[in-house]
C-alpha cells in the first residue's frame, strides 16, 4: 500500500480551511508564495523546535544535541585537484564522519590546529589524516562551509572523500513539494503553519498549538542524543 504523503498544495488548503479563507490572496498572506516561505520557516526551525521538546522530555542532556535518522545523508566533499580546502553541501547541519574512499579510512575531525596540532603546518603533502571544518562562504549560489583538509594535498592529485552528515530540511519551492520530512510527521506543517498564521486569540489556536506540541513529542522521542 502506498504512503500518503502530503504536498505544499495540500498543506494550503488545509491552512486555508482553519484560517477561514477560499484562497491565499484573500489571507493576511495575500500569496501562495509566502504561505510556502512560511512553512518553509517553520520546517527550518523543526530541527530546533526538538532539540527543546528533547531536552525537556530527558532524551538529550547538557552538551547533547537531538538528531534525526530522517536527516541523516552521505555524499562526496567537493574538493578540486591539489587544494586543501574544499566546500560542504549547502544543506549541512552537522558531520558524523568523514572517510577516505581511496585510503581506505576514517577522516578526524580536528579544531585549533595551531594550539593542538601545530606539526600539520609543516607536514610535507600527502593523503588526507584530518579535516578542520571552517566558516559559512558563498560557493556556486549557494552559503556552504569550508573545509581544511591536512596535510595539504599533493599537486595533481583530488582527494576522494565522503561525508555522513546530519542535513536541514530541504524547502518546497513548488505547491508539489513535500515536507522533507518521515511521512508519519508531515501533518506538522500544517499544525506548525497554522499557529504561525493564527493568532493566540483566534478560535482553533489552542487546538492546533495541542496537536503540534503532541506531534513534536512524539518525533522527538525517536532522536538521538549527539554531543
Amino acid at each position: 500500500m502506498a504512503v500518503a504523503i502530503l504536498t505544499a498544495e495540500e498543506i494550503e488548503l488545509e491552512v486555508l480551511r482553519i484560517a477561514g479563507f477560499r484562497q491565499s490572496s484573500r489571507a493576511p498572506w495575500r500569496t501562495t508564495k509566502r504561505l510556502l516561505s512560511i512553512m518553509n520557516g517553520y520546517g527550518q526551525r523543526l530541527g530546533m523546535k526538538l532539540n527543546g521538546v528533547a531536552r525537556s522530555l530527558g532524551i538529550v542532556g547538557v552538551g547533547e544535541v537531538a538528531r534525526f535518522d530522517m536527516w541523516r545523508t552521505v555524499t562526496d566533499l567537493t574538493i578540486k585537484a591539489g587544494q586543501q580546502v574544499g566546500y560542504l553541501p549547502g544543506d549541512y547541519d552537522h558531520y558524523v564522519s568523514f572517510w577516505d574512499s581511496t585510503n581506505r579510512k576514517r577522516i578526524d575531525v580536528i579544531q585549533d590546529v595551531d594550539k593542538f596540532h601545530p606539526g600539520l603546518r609543516t607536514m610535507p603533502a600527502g593523503a588526507p589524516e584530518y579535516v578542520e571544518i571552517l566558516d559559512f562562504v558563498p560557493y556556486e549560489g549557494e552559503v556552504c562551509r569550508q573545509v581544511k583538509v591536512h596535510p595539504a594535498t599533493e599537486s595533481g592529485i583530488t582527494p576522494s572523500i565522503s561525508v555522513t552528515y546530519w542535513r536541514l530540511p530541504r524547502a518546497m519551492n513548488d505547491l508539489v513539494d513535500s515536507p522533507d520530512c518521515d511521512p508519519k510527521y508531515g501533518q506538522l506543517w500544517i499544525y506548525g503553519t497554522a499557529c504561525e498564521v493564527l493568532r493566540p486569540g483566534d478560535g482553533g489556536f489552542a487546538r492546533y498549538q495541542a496537536l503540534e506540541a503532541e506531534m513534536l513529542n512524539e518525533l522527538a522521542a525517536t532522536a538521538k542524543a549527539i554531543h
